[in-house]
């Protein structure tokens, strides 16, 4: 019995074109995407980074406004700040994301999806190190030497939660980070 009607080569013919398409669909599906740079976009009250294929990001709030390290580059602005921060890493590859002095970013929700691969959330409340190279390099930020912790726990429906300026208020949702230090 053949698979199709119309006899040899036109039937191999139709068996092969079925087959490549379907070999084109299933890859364009599952393929995961990759941003090719971090980005940084808002819409109706939310902003969002897109970590890049890995990229280091380092944010911080300065002056009622987000800006971003970028692979130790120097700050470069992201947007204002809004109601909500939505941090989405690019699905392949080992992104890292710093949330410098957390409790800088209070009174918003602020939720973190790093995506596949060996990814890495970081609260850091300390300084920063400067860095050189790249297109431009960054200043060392100094340890204010103050003693500051972050709360993190479970919610009910046990998805990772933190309280990043001690107001005893879940304001960071962590849906995929491998390593959170």
């Amino acid at each position: 019995m053949k698979l199709f009607s119309g006899g040899g080569r036109r039937g191999l013919a139709v068996t092969t074109g079925l087959f490549v398409g379907s070999l084109f669909t299933f890859i364009g599906v599952t393929a995961a995407p990759a941003f090719a740079a971090t980005s940084c976009s808002s819409a109706l009250g939310v902003v969002t980074i897109n970590v890049g294929t890995d990229d280091n990001v380092i944010a911080r709030v300065n002056a009622g406004n987000y800006e971003l390290s970028i692979n130790g580059n120097d700050w470069s602005p992201c947007d204002t700040v809004q109601t909500d921060l939505l941090v989405l890493g690019s699905n392949a590859g080992n992104e890292s994301f710093t949330f410098f002095h957390p409790a800088d970013f209070n009174n918003m929700v602020n939720i973190v999806d790093l995506g596949n691969g060996t990814d890495t959330l970081t609260l850091e409340d300390g300084g920063l190190p400067a860095t050189s190279g790249g297109t431009s390099s960054r200043l060392a930020i100094p340890d204010p030497g103050t003693n500051d912790t972050n709360t993190l726990g479970t919610s009910a429906n046990g998805t990772l939660v933190g309280d990043m300026n001690g107001g005893g208020v879940a304001d960071l949702r962590i849906d995929n980070a491998e390593n959170i230090i």
